[in-house]
């Protein structure tokens, strides 16, 4: 009878605890959309005086001088889309 009450009241005590962590599909969304905005915020950065200037990746206009970070973003963000999401 105390295994049983015991086992009882411990998993009433583990169900009634909220749980802080976010899920996996939430947490790398959430990393994903925070490394994107930040690769728009940079995008944006450089004013388009010259169109010459700048080079087409994908959906994004690239200015010679963000180039170098552009392309560290966007390997981060692929890397997390790829090799760190909630299935792997």
């Amino acid at each position: 009878m105390k295994k049983t009450t015991f086992l009882l009241f411990a998993t009433l005590l583990l169900l009634s605890c909220k749980s802080d962590k976010e899920y996996p599909y939430e947490y790398w969304s959430r990393l994903s959309e925070e490394k994107y905005k930040e690769i728009i915020a940079l995008t944006e950065s450089v004013t388009c005086t010259d169109i010459e200037e700048f080079e087409i990746h994908g959906n994004f206009l690239v200015h010679a001088s963000i180039k170098t970070r552009f392309d560290r973003l966007m390997e981060e963000l692929n890397h997390m889309d790829i090799s760190e999401g909630p299935c792997q």
